[in-house]
């Protein structure tokens, strides 16, 4: 069977597979097929440009905008993480805009951390007015405009908006602005990292009336003054930590809740609180999921542990509801902590520590011992390993993301039948090599990890992402010949690392030859330190050792953090023998074919490189052959793999023809592009063009050309 007859489901499996730019670049165009394939899974599961390399997001922008596909975007992704730091500031660079996605109802942020960012989206965020599912996730803003209290109140603004997950961290106000505008279609509501005190929460709810899910967190012992009875809430989640008023008067005004969920830090609110508190105020609760953890003095803990689990012995919780708790407990001379959570366990976190097993309310103390829900797992023993017998059933068969602390690796395989789904792994605390050997070798799919220096010479180990940050000492010279010398870098992509020198930077990089994104600590970066932000010496010896296309910059969370996107190879310097190419040193390159399809033949246009590498001065690179529209992906991306990142400057075009000019090729993303032609008496008068789209920088715009 032909491909083209497959039906659309197995190409949409396919597609699954590949990422925007791949999936537009091999099938958009082909025919009338192909390009409503591509359109309709566009307009189903819309643009992830997550985990995208910055040379094929710029293919995918350039792609779409030639394409007539905008008006069938319905879901769009943006991250500027570590791992694509700037994705949103080029995605506007490329000549998009928020509100030209007229049919966008799903945005997604992902750790948008630019002011400047956050300014263009409050200014484009109320055009899209068919939009109805809005995240931002582990966002941040440092300046007081935006302040959460525009931002938020312009989201609750948007006419069609149903659910919103917003977890942003505002330096200047890490408090919950109090909502002055009245949102008649949010439904669903989730809110991180952001404090709700009182009396945001009253007026968040007073402008939010039909709010059916709400999760945040809060730590206020305020009363509440006014909070309208939220008749339409059937579902909370909430983090509480301290203090218990806030609990008492946020449940009596939801008659209607069906679903509860409380994560309690410091607080014991009992069996007997919870029993009367919803046979009072909450009697349509069918679901009811309980974590929590306090301290209490070391003299009263045998005491206080058993009048807890008495409290949540009663034919309330064992027959009426059957609603069990398992308790653990830790002492030491002075304290004793205690935890307690419902079981089965319903949360995706758990810290899973040295404690003891002390009972539980289930009358089979067997049952409910795998942990499925959890998909992150601290696990920390310093002084033994599952010393309780009963401690031997327990299973994290989802685990995802796994942080051991002292543990017999071997030992503690046992709760973890399914190594495959393990993605991210930390072991930053000892130096167990034989054992994390022994651990990592029954991993298959691991992407992410943190580690200690002691362990690197782990063998012939494949990770995506090596993050060293979390390591609380700077990394010596030795041992970033260490790692330089491991297997660790070789097939890494994104690099996180404190390190005592910046000078040891071009050491790294030439043992990764895959690296796409690269996050730096140093110790001796002193421009922060003595307030020199005028001139940032360390940005610009980091800056010395990238090809010219790299994105660098301060990280706004933590300025001590220097991040680079696009590390695709070193400037052409053997940095492992110390030697460097004289800078007065001319060189030639033979001449580079490149082959690029035409309507009656395949077409060769040669490039042909003389160039030298004397400072301050711009080099050329020619495109000579016959007159045709030239796009990036054709000239640009094999023409800046083989040569600009070696030999950086300017890119010409001098093609054949006369009354015919629409050439067009990027070459420098930094600069601004000249689009209209020059006028009649600034045209060459010998036929020979050189290329009227030619980019230069704002000052070099010659006469007759326009600025884009």
């Amino acid at each position: 069977m032909s491909l083209q007859f497959f039906p659309n489901e197995i190409w949409y499996e396919v597609f699954s597979f590949l990422d925007f730019t791949d999936i537009i670049c091999a099938f958009y165009g082909l025919n009338f097929r192909c390009n409503n394939l591509v359109i309709h899974y566009i307009n189903r599961y819309g643009l992830d440009f997550r985990s995208i390399s910055k040379t094929k997001f710029e293919i995918g922008c350039q792609r779409l905008q030639l394409s007539s596909m905008i008006n069938s975007i319905t879901k769009l992704y943006l991250s500027d993480d570590d791992e694509t730091p700037y994705q949103t500031k080029l995605f506007l660079e490329n000549g998009f805009t928020f509100h030209q996605f007229t049919y966008l109802n799903h945005l997604s942020f992902y750790e948008l951390r630019s002011n400047e960012i956050w300014l263009t989206l409050i200014n484009e965020l109320s055009h899209l007015v068919n939009l109805t599912d809005l995240k931002m996730i582990k966002c941040y803003t440092t300046n007081v405009d935006p302040s959460s209290n525009t931002i938020m109140n312009i989201i609750w603004r948007l006419p069609k908006l149903r659910y919103g997950h917003f977890d942003i961290s505002f330096k200047c106000d890490p408090y919950l602005a109090e909502i002055n505008t009245r949102s008649l279609t949010l439904e669903h509501l989730i809110l991180e990292n952001v404090k709700c005190c009182s009396s945001a929460l009253s007026r968040l709810f007073a402008n939010t009336p039909k709010l059916k899910f709400i999760s945040f967190y809060s730590e206020d012992n305020n009363d509440i003054l006014f909070l309208p009875c939220m008749l339409s809430l059937i579902s909370l989640e909430l983090q509480l930590k301290k203090y218990s008023k806030i609990l008492r008067n946020l449940l009596i005004q939801m008659p209607n809740l069906c679903h509860l969920k409380v994560n309690i830090v410091d607080l014991c609110f009992d069996g007997l609180q919870w029993e009367n508190l919803i046979i009072d105020h909450l009697q349509k609760l069918k679901t009811f999921q309980l974590k929590m953890n306090f301290s209490c003095r070391f003299v009263d803990h045998n005491i206080v542990l058993k009048q807890l689990i008495t409290s949540f012995s009663s034919s309330f919780w064992l027959e009426e509801h059957k609603w069990y708790i398992r308790f653990h407990s830790i002492c030491n001379i002075k304290t004793g902590q205690i935890y307690c959570h419902t079981i089965p366990y319903e949360f995706s976190k758990l810290f899973f520590f040295d404690g003891y097993f002390r009972g539980s309310t289930c009358e089979n103390i067997n049952d409910y011992w795998s942990y499925d829900s959890v998909d992150t797992l601290e696990y920390n023993d310093r002084s033994f390993s599952l010393k309780d017998q009963i401690y031997s059933q327990i299973r994290f068969p989802n685990v995802r993301h796994l942080d051991l602390i002292d543990v017999d690796i071997p030992l503690f395989q046992s709760c973890l039948p399914n190594l495959h789904k393990l993605k991210s792994l930390k072991i930053i605390d000892f130096d167990l090599l034989s054992s994390v050997k022994y651990l990592l070798n029954q991993v298959t799919h691991l992407s992410s990890l943190i580690i200690h220096p002691n362990l690197f010479d782990l063998g012939k180990i494949s990770v995506y992402r090596l993050n060293l940050l979390e390591y609380c000492n700077y990394l010596t010279h030795i041992q970033c010949v260490q790692l330089s010398n491991s297997s660790l870098l070789t097939y890494c992509v994104v690099l996180l690392i404190k390190i005592e020198n910046i000078d040891d930077v071009p050491l790294l990089l030439s043992s990764s030859p895959n690296l796409r994104a690269l996050k730096i600590q140093s110790q001796d970066d002193t421009t922060i330190l003595d307030g020199l932000l005028v001139k940032d010496s360390t940005i610009d010896r980091v800056r010395s050792y990238l090809p010219i296309t790299a994105e660098i910059g301060r990280d706004p969370i933590c300025d001590r953090h220097i991040r680079v996107h696009k590390v695709t190879q070193l400037k052409e310097k053997n940095y492992r023998n110390g030697a460097e190419d004289c800078d007065s040193e001319w060189s030639e390159i033979s001449p580079i074919n490149i082959i690029v399809p035409s309507e009656q033949d395949k077409m060769r246009y040669f490039i042909s490189i003389k160039t030298t590498r004397i400072q301050n001065c711009r080099t050329g690179h020619c495109i000579t052959g016959a007159l045709r529209t030239f796009y990036k992906e054709e000239v640009y991306v094999p023409y800046h793999r083989q040569v600009l990142n070696n030999l950086p400057g300017d890119l010409f075009l001098i093609l054949q023809g006369y009354d015919k000019y629409d050439c067009i090729v990027r070459t420098r993303l930094d600069l601004f592009i000249a689009k209209d032609l020059p006028t009649g008496d600034l045209l060459p008068h010998d036929r020979v063009l050189v290329n009227p789209y030619y980019e230069c920088s704002l000052d070099d715009i010659q006469p007759g050309y326009t600025k884009k």
